[in-house]
């Protein structure tokens, strides 16, 4: 289930699940960017996609969707 603009303008500290293994990292200080999940050779694995401000929701997902294909 994708966040809501809102659900993301709104987002306590943590992750918070975007769906296909795409998360939103918001930190204890405020900062915000968006983590791919994935696994390979059955460890699970993290790749940053890029922070709030230059990556729109949209955008990340687009860009999770394309890794995840490959």
């Amino acid at each position: 289930m994708a966040l809501t603009a809102l659900e993301i303008k709104n987002a306590k500290p943590g992750l918070h699940a975007d769906g296909a293994g795409l998360y939103l990292h918001i930190g204890k200080t405020g900062g915000a960017s968006w983590i791919f999940r994935y696994q390979l050779n059955r460890r699970r694995r993290e790749m940053g996609i890029g922070p709030l401000a230059a990556v729109s929701a949209p955008e990340a997902r687009a860009k999770a969707a394309a890794l995840k294909a490959m």
